[in-house]
């Protein structure tokens, strides 16, 4: 089953980041698609912010 949902540690380790760094970028996410601190985000709204393409993440 494919994941649907993206973790800080997950995006740090696909685009090469600190996992602080990661933590930060999903602060900014999260800002931008007007979540609550509980939310999660998904792997379409990260590559939708990201610009990688959905093809490229390969979450298992």
């Amino acid at each position: 089953m494919k994941k649907i949902c993206i973790f800080p540690k997950d995006a740090a380790q696909l685009i090469g980041i600190s996992e602080r760094e990661a933590q930060r970028l999903f602060q900014s996410m999260k800002l931008a698609y007007n979540k609550k601190k509980n939310q999660y985000i998904t792997v379409k709204e990260f590559c939708k912010y990201t610009g990688i393409s959905e093809d490229l993440i390969n979450l298992s």
